[in-house]
């Protein structure tokens, strides 16, 4: 699902806004110590000039970024973080029976 992702959004980033890089790898570490992030996080980190995002927060900033009409699913930011967490941990978990 993860890889699905990355080229869902390469796919659909007009802007050539997104650049990816592995969580465990030296940028990625380096990505998050200097944005506070826990560097053994198991999320989505978005990482912009106002610092990173994780988990739901993460997904919202990428689609808001994506233009196009993806920016409009970004009314689910209406529901309070927790609740949307919650969601994302949800799926997180069942990603391999999702994706297949």
């Amino acid at each position: 699902m993860c890889s699905r992702t990355v080229q869902f959004i390469l796919q659909h980033d007009r802007g050539e806004r997104f650049h990816f890089a592995a969580l465990a790898g030296a940028v990625g570490q380096q990505l998050l110590a200097e944005h506070g992030v826990d560097p053994v996080v198991d999320s989505v980190v978005l990482v912009e000039e106002g610092g990173a995002s994780i988990r739901s927060g993460a997904v919202l900033g990428t689609l808001r970024r994506l233009g196009g009409w993806w920016h409009l699913l970004r009314v689910f930011g209406a529901i309070p973080r927790p609740l949307r967490d919650a969601l994302y941990d949800a799926i997180a978990r069942r990603r391999h029976r999702i994706a297949g």
